[in-house]
């Protein structure tokens, strides 16, 4: 069985320097699909306080799964199946303020029910599965900044 995960992140933040402008600012990292099992940590900016008042971020997490898995039938007869081939991709954090947001995501993919003669295999994928879980971070605007900034990590693994 092979699975491949891709893992994105990114953390916008909002911020009002005077009561007419206002800038986004994107902070984000990826990894490309990688065979599981995974454990990628990435560094995320957090606002730098001097230069304006942050009034609002969004955490961003997305995840992609290839499955590739096959089925075989060692019965002495017929079978009816259904495979099912998955993965969990959960979250972690340097910034503490950050764990309620960093919702698992459940990839899958599946076969179906299938009939297998006897002896007999049956392959499947690649199949594709993505998810992926916006929060609004409004509540811990505080957490996410510091005067002349910053970083923090965000770690993801796959089950």
């Amino acid at each position: 069985m092979t699975r491949m995960t891709k893992v994105s992140l990114a953390l916008a933040s909002v911020l009002a320097a005077t009561g007419v402008q206002a800038a986004t600012i994107n902070y984000d990292f990826d990894y490309p699909l990688s065979t599981t099992e995974i454990g990628h940590t990435g560094t995320l900016g957090l606002f730098d306080s001097s230069l304006g008042t942050l009034t609002g971020a969004t955490l961003t997490l997305n995840g992609e799964a290839l499955f590739s898995y096959s089925g075989e039938n060692v019965a002495a007869q017929t079978q009816s199946a259904s495979i099912t081939s998955s993965t969990t991709l959960s979250w972690s954090s340097s910034l503490g303020a950050l764990t309620p947001y960093l919702t698992d995501l459940l990839l899958s993919a599946t076969s179906g029910t299938q009939s297998y003669a006897v002896g007999e295999t049956k392959n499947f994928g690649p199949i594709a599965d993505a998810d992926s879980a916006i929060n609004d971070l409004g509540s811990i605007l505080g957490a996410l900044q510091a005067n002349g900034g910053g970083d923090f990590t965000l770690s993801c693994s796959s089950l």
